[in-house]
């Protein structure tokens, strides 16, 4: 639900603040008053790339209470989620370029836009005319569908994407046979480099200490000489622990508190003569071989090498080679490996094409359900004799959305045959269709705030006063605002903002301000005559406000 909309320096708006509430929402005014600019500038909040004056600068800021679905999507997209309200600011520096921020923190364009059907819901004139587009036909069933039919829908893609990806992959290897040859004998080489080198993971880390040590090894020998000497010479460290040794434990005879010392130097005796041995072991190990160090720096150039070519580190190289291998085992069994996917495709198309028949059964099922209804609904907006079918086309093969198409066909009088929409209705019927549309599938899924943008134009009388009574009912399950210049439609409104252009000092700006009551009926009294002092027109206005809001 959009809660408020702040507008600065966009169009001809300097800067307005709109707070809108549930229910319907209708904005009126003159002809070229501005009404556009309002939806424009929340089309532009909203990820559209349209703003007016290039050259200038301009800041479009909307707050949203968000859905369950909304917050879905944040989370998912790892963006700030806040379970009251929902802040989006957008703004247009002088050079052209654009920001965008959600809750604070940065969001692309697509992002915005992917939000945007979460959020809006923009119909209009022109929307309307995309009714006659088959390609929007299905969408509509499945929604009728609910979250059975999106499950088996998901189910559905999850299965196309792998079947795309499978054919994908077996027009390669058939397309690539000529290069075949060439490729394998190219990873071939790759393979027979790092082979020849042999390495193991984290290896050259390992190097790198052996070489160190390597070098070291003259001061190695010549250090662990000098320890060696000191511990096991005649006057060394061990002959004095243990002469010390001796002598204290001689003395416990007479001075049993000097054992705590005995055993010290035990411990100490003992730990000597570990040491002793580890190092003899030690410098028996070591060798001076230069040959031996050469080795090792012959091996890490080898190493940093493969790192250079299929790195940067040895788990990368080792991960190339696994990666190439699997490559050439494809290329040289192409035969096998075409098998086998063929094999797969088998399973893969029985799988689509059980799912695509689950999803045929139930448009088929919500096709006659839409027709009844719809019926219905349009009998309520002065059409009371339409008929109304679903044409299924069996396509040769799957598509992203089944194994069919539909299209809507249409007879606005009786002993009229349905046809395409597009062949059969006018601009002022197709509106009409599209607002029971949109009212049917408000009961299947739950809507965003829809906005109507003159969807009325054309219509008067009883027709004008049904649409009025469908947008009402249609305010109770979802926020709607509407951009209408029908009086009937304007009274049934539970919010009421006008807008108004106002031109000073060379300077065109555009205003919008609430209206209620006396205010209201001046509105309404305008919209009727055209002239709001008409005492007759204030009558009427007066009249219709209380027959709707009574």
């Amino acid at each position: 639900m959009l809660l408020d909309l702040e507008i600065k320096n966009f169009a001809l708006v300097d800067h307005l603040v709109l707070e809108f509430g549930s229910g319907l929402t209708v904005l009126t005014g003159e002809t070229g008053a501005g009404k556009s600019v309002i939806l424009d500038s929340l089309s532009f909040l909203l990820g559209s790339a349209s703003a007016p004056d290039g050259s200038s600068s301009c800041r479009v800021a909307g707050r949203f209470s968000p859905t369950p679905a909304v917050k879905e999507y944040l989370d998912a997209q790892g963006l700030p989620v806040d379970s009251e309200e929902l802040l989006i600011v957008r703004e247009r520096k002088n050079a052209g370029r654009t920001t965008s921020r959600l809750n604070g923190s940065l969001v692309s364009v697509n992002q915005l836009k992917a939000l945007s059907s979460l959020l809006v819901d923009f119909h209009g004139q022109h929307q309307s005319y995309g009714l006659t587009r088959p390609s929007t036909h299905l969408p509509m069933l499945d929604r009728m569908g609910g979250s059975k039919q999106a499950q088996e829908l998901q189910h559905y893609g999850s299965l196309y994407r792998e079947y795309q990806e499978l054919l994908r992959e077996m027009e390669e290897i058939r397309s690539a046979e000529r290069g075949r040859l060439r490729e394998a004998e190219w990873l071939r080489m790759e393979i027979e480099e790092i082979d020849k080198v042999s390495p193991t993971d984290g290896e050259e880390l390992e190097l790198e200490i052996e070489i160190k040590r390597r070098a070291a090894s003259e001061e190695l020998a010549s250090g662990t000489s000098n320890a060696l000497r000191s511990l096991s010479h005649d006057d060394g460290a061990l002959s004095g622990v243990t002469e010390a040794l001796r002598a204290v434990r001689s003395l416990v005879r007479f001075d049993p508190q000097l054992q705590p010392l005995v055993e010290r130097l035990e411990s100490q005796e003992v730990e000597l003569q570990e040491v002793l041995r580890e190092l003899t072991d030690y410098s028996e190990e070591l060798t001076l071989e230069p040959s031996a160090l050469d080795d090792l720096q012959r091996r890490v150039e080898n190493i940093k090498s493969l790192c250079r070519k299929y790195g940067p580190t040895t788990a990368d190289v080792l991960k190339h080679r696994q990666e190439a291998a699997r490559k050439l085992d494809r290329l040289e069994n192409s035969d096998r490996v075409l098998e086998e996917l063929a094999a797969k495709e088998i399973v893969l198309r029985e799988n689509l094409t059980k799912s695509a028949q689950k999803l045929s059964k139930a448009r088929r099922k919500a096709a006659g359900d839409l027709g009844k209804e719809l019926v219905s609904e349009l009998s309520q907006l002065a059409m009371p004799k339409v008929a109304f079918q679903v044409e299924f086309e069996a396509l040769e093969e799957f598509s992203p959305w089944g194994s069919e198409r539909a299209q809507f066909l249409f007879s606005p009088n009786p002993g009229q045959p349905p046809t395409p929409l597009a062949e059969t209705a006018s601009g002022g019927e197709l509106s009409r269709v599209m607002l029971a549309l949109i009212s049917i599938l408000s009961r299947f899924q739950s809507q965003p705030t829809l906005i109507f943008d003159e969807i009325d134009v054309g219509l008067g009388g009883r027709t004008a006063e049904a649409v009025a009574q469908k947008l009402s009912r249609l305010a109770g399950r979802a926020q709607v605002l509407c951009v209408t210049h029908l009086p009937v439609v304007a009274a049934a409104g539970s919010g009421h903002l006008v807008v108004e252009k106002h031109a000073r000092k060379n300077k065109t700006t555009v205003t919008v301000h609430v209206v209620e009551q006396e205010e209201r009926v001046t509105e309404l009294a305008r919209m009727l005559s055209g002239d709001a002092s008409k005492k007759q027109a204030r009558e009427l206005a007066t009249e219709l406000l209380q027959s709707i809001h009574p």
